[in-house]
């Protein structure tokens, strides 16, 4: 019984050492900052039927808690 006790001890990390050193190792990418300038919309009504703007604020926020999409509508092209 000792025995199989003292097997497992060592049998559950040499498991848990292999299985994390097979994982590919996370590889650094460079990041860059970039502003964006726009209307934060909620992308279900305005997807449904483009709302946005002023008239809309109160639905887009009442939505946008509720969990919907967001998007930012840009003047950009």
């Amino acid at each position: 019984m000792r025995l199989a006790k003292f097997f497992f001890s060592l049998l559950i990390p040499l498991i848990t050492i292999f299985f994390f050193s097979s994982l590919p190792a996370q590889q650094k990418t460079e990041t860059k900052k970039v502003t964006f300038k726009g209307e934060v919309l909620d992308l279900a009504c305005y997807i449904a039927g483009e709302k946005k703007g002023a008239e809309h604020k109160k639905c887009a926020d009442m939505c946008i808690k509720g969990g919907a999409p967001i998007g930012i509508l840009t003047d950009e092209k």
